[in-house]
């Protein structure tokens, strides 16, 4: 109430069905058993333990800063991160890739879909061999991280998009996307007010909408001369085109997503970060490398 542009963790709570928390001290804790909770759960955070024990392996204990980098942006562990660290990422606009996000579900299901789509090619596999692959992949990924909100709406998203492929429909975003909301909705309802639900669906239809003129827009000043025949363009300028049309091709999609954040982040947390435009294009594709 002191501050209204603050994000009211107390209402926040209260959407969840949370009306009151309550603190222990460790040593007032006792277990009362083991093994009774949901098998599959079980099996994601022993994975997730191994997976956690092997990318950190070989960095020193004079490292936590590097280790609580590692950990987050590949498993969602946050627990060891100093607040100091995440602040930096917050107020630079680049939290989803510090923490485990629709982001990072979609990273897992390019690399399954380019790996296993090479690998069907080579062994003349149907290509639904690929999808089912890259679904369990994304699944998996979503259960090992904890079945975060953010991830189970891209695992949910990423399921729809692919799964149409196994009965031969051709694969249609925005109907994927609306698909996803209305399945999440109907297994909670709340979720329609919870900030992250809100900013996931803002940004990926802003990014669907906008992404593609504005990146036409920013290589139209480096394309080649559509009337020269492209056997008489250099390799050079081909090169360069290439190269030319996937930094703006990203700089478009770090705008549309901008673009379809900073009115919910000003609105829900006081918050504009114009900076991360620029920043999201070089930890994207760092965050694409560390999970590949």
């Amino acid at each position: 109430k002191r501050n209204p542009a603050s994000f009211d963790y107390a209402y926040f709570l209260q959407k969840q069905g949370i009306h009151a928390e309550f603190f222990c001290h460790d040593k007032d804790v006792e277990k009362l058993g083991s093994d009774e909770g949901n098998p599959v759960i079980a099996a994601g955070l022993r994975c997730r333990r191994w997976i956690s024990e092997q990318i950190t392996r070989g960095l020193g204990d004079n490292e936590t800063e590097a280790i609580a980098i590692i950990k987050a942006m590949a498993l969602g562990q946050r627990t060891d991160t100093p607040d100091y660290l995440t602040d930096k990422f917050r107020f630079s606009g680049t939290l989803h890739v510090f923490a485990v996000s629709g982001l990072h579900v979609g990273i897992v299901a390019a690399i399954a879909w380019f790996a296993m789509s090479a690998l069907a090619g080579l062994l003349g596999m149907h290509r639904n061999v690929a999808v089912l692959s890259v679904i369990l992949a994304v699944i998996a990924y979503a259960i090992i991280t904890g079945l975060r909100p953010s991830a189970f709406r891209a695992a949910v998203m990423a399921v729809i998009f692919f799964g149409g492929m196994l009965f031969g429909r051709e694969p249609r975003v925005f109907n994927s996307t609306a698909a996803a909301a209305m399945i999440i909705l109907l297994c909670d309802t709340n979720q329609l007010f919870r900030p992250g639900f809100q900013l996931s669906f803002c940004v990926l239809i802003s990014i669907l909408t906008l992404a593609n003129p504005i990146g036409k827009y920013l290589d139209r000043p480096l394309r080649p001369d559509p009337f020269i025949p492209k056997s008489l363009i250099s390799p050079g300028k081909r090169a360069f085109n290439s190269v030319s049309c996937k930094i703006t091709g990203l700089m478009a999609m770090s705008i549309a997503a901008w673009a379809g954040s900073s009115l919910l982040t000003w609105y829900l947390f006081g918050l504009i970060t114009p900076v991360s435009v620029i920043a999201n294009l070089i930890l994207i594709p760092i965050a694409f490398l560390i999970l590949g």
